[in-house]
């Protein structure tokens, strides 16, 4: 998944399943088709660095935190998609609009699907990203 390590999303697939879950019990889930176990600390610090990344949030259980994903799979693609864009466009400038036009000349349904974007009100965006934003 985009913007996330492979243990990560190994994690964040296991929150979407399961919802909030302790450390341990995503542990368990993560570990059930691994030959070589995952360790406890393992899980907790990837489950630390998905909270610092604001993709996991958590709750007090007892002596135990409950964590829970603070965005459903599109979610987090979009915002991934997002950042990429930005990133793109900063490194590369006019540059990645002529290649991203030039593959979406390639793709009739990537035309339309663009047109419909551009002529939608509600286009992510619209109201302020394309300025800098998100």
């Amino acid at each position: 998944m985009l913007g996330l390590g492979p243990l990560e999303a190994e994690v964040m697939g296991v929150l979407w399943r399961r919802g909030p879950s302790l450390a341990a019990e995503v542990r368990q889930a993560l570990n059930r088709r691994r030959e070589e176990q995952l360790a406890h600390t393992t899980v907790v610090n990837v489950l630390t660095n998905l909270e610092r990344k604001q993709v996991v949030d958590h709750v007090a259980e007892g002596k135990a935190y409950r964590f829970s994903a603070t965005l459903d799979e599109d979610a987090l693609r979009s915002r991934q998609a997002k950042r990429q864009t930005k990133e793109l466009f900063r490194q590369f400038d006019d540059a990645a609009v002529s290649a991203i036009v030039g593959e979406v000349r390639a793709d009739l349904g990537l035309v339309e699907r663009f047109r419909q974007l551009l002529d939608a009100d509600d286009t992510p965006g619209a109201a302020g990203d394309a300025a800098g934003g998100a």
